[in-house]
């Protein structure tokens, strides 16, 4: 019997492709142990993600609001990061 992958979803205000400190720097090396392990089926769900990077290793979705307000409030990206948890339950 084939033993499933486990989910892990990380959610962060930035990927570290499109926003370098030190918390998306701490994700980088956290994603780069998990996904060496090959055991988990790894989603990241990011405010600000930068849309020419991709990874073989876990997938990237943007969850930000479109519009210029997004920069005020959390709150605008609520509804798309609803449905991002519920398209990978």
């Amino acid at each position: 019997m084939k033993k499933r992958k486990k989910k892990i979803c990380i959610i962060a205000p930035s990927h570290w492709a499109a926003g370098f400190g030190g918390s998306e720097y701490q994700l980088k090396l956290l994603l780069e142990i998990l996904a060496a392990r090959g055991s988990f089926d790894i989603t990241y769900l990011a405010r600000n993600v930068n849309p020419s990077f991709s990874s073989p290793e876990y997938s990237i979705i943007c969850v930000g609001c479109e519009y210029k307000i997004r920069r005020y409030s959390f709150l605008f990206d609520a509804k798309r990061l609803l449905s991002a948890l519920n398209s990978i339950r």
